[in-house]
C-alpha cells in the first residue's frame, strides 16, 4: 500500500474476491497494524461467509489493528453473514442499511461427495487398499465433525457476545443461524446505527478532526501484483 498525504483513510474492500488472496490480505493488514501513520480503516464488507480458516486469519489481522489503536469502522452494504459478520463484529462501529443482510451466527461442514455424480455419469473404478475400506465418512469421522463444529460454534458466539457486549441469554437467543435485516439487527444490538456510508463518513470525518483525508484502497493494485507473482 501506498501513502497519499498526512490524513489517509485505509478502505478495506471484504467480498467474493478475498477468499484467493486471503493470506496476502492478512500480511497487509499485519504490515498496517504496525504503520503508526493509519489511524482509520473503513471495512467495506459483502461476504457470505467461508472457511473458518481463512476467516480466522483475516480475524487476527483485524484484532491486531484495533491492539495497535487503529479505529476501525465497517459498513456493511448488502450482507455480512457467518465470517462477514465476524468481521464486522472487529469494528469500533457497524453501519449498514435496514434492507441489508446481517448475522447468521452460526457454523457448518459442507462435504462434497461426488460418487453419486460419477455414478451418474457412467463413471466406474476400482480401488486397491493397503488398509481396510470404510464408508465415504464414517461414524470416527462423523464425531470428529461434529466436536470440531461445536467448537468453532462456541468460539463465535463467544466472539460476539464479548465485541457487542451481549449477555448469554442473548447472544443464545440471536445466535441461532438466522438470518437478519439490517433493521432487526439494529434492534438487536449487532450493528451500531442504519445510515450506510452516509454516517460511516460522518464519524471518519470527526475522526480526522474535519481536516481533508486521501484514500488508499486494499486490496490494491500493489497487492494483487504481489498475489500474481507468488503464483
Amino acid at each position: 500500500y501506498t501513502r497519499h498525504c498526512k490524513n489517509t483513510l485505509y478502505v478495506v474492500n471484504i467480498d467474493f474476491s478475498m477468499d484467493s488472496i486471503c493470506d496476502l490480505l492478512a500480511r497487509t493488514l499485519n504490515d498496517m497494524a504496525y504503520d503508526d501513520d493509519i489511524k482509520v480503516v473503513l471495512l467495506l464488507i459483502d461476504y457470505p461467509g467461508g472457511a473458518s480458516t481463512q476467516i480466522e486469519k483475516i480475524d487476527r489481522a483485524l484484532k491486531l489493528l484495533r491492539k495497535k489503536g487503529k479505529y476501525i469502522v465497517a459498513v456493511v452494504d448488502s450482507y455480512a453473514a457467518s465470517g462477514g459478520y465476524v468481521f464486522a463484529s472487529a469494528a469500533h462501529k457497524i453501519f449498514t442499511r435496514g434492507g441489508s443482510i446481517v448475522g447468521s451466527i452460526g457454523a457448518y461442514y459442507l462435504i462434497e461427495d461426488d460418487r453419486r455424480k460419477l455414478k451418474d455419469k457412467g463413471i466406474e473404478f476400482d480401488r486397491i487398499y493397503t488398509h481396510h475400506p470404510s464408508d465415504y465418512i464414517d461414524d470416527h469421522a462423523k464425531d470428529f465433525f461434529d466436536r470440531d463444529l461445536e467448537r468453532t460454534y462456541k468460539e463465535f458466539k463467544q466472539t460476539i457476545k464479548i465485541r457487542r457486549k451481549l449477555t448469554k441469554q442473548e447472544i443464545d437467543d440471536i445466535g441461532n443461524g438466522q438470518w437478519y435485516s439490517g433493521l432487526a439487527a439494529y434492534k438487536i444490538g449487532l450493528v451500531d446505527a442504519l445510515d450506510g456510508y452516509c454516517g460511516a463518513f460522518d464519524l471518519i470525518d470527526c475522526l480526522f478532526n474535519h481536516e481533508a483525508y486521501g484514500f488508499v484502497f486494499i486490496p490494491n493494485e500493489f497487492v494483487i501484483r504481489r498475489w500474481l507473482k507468488g503464483l
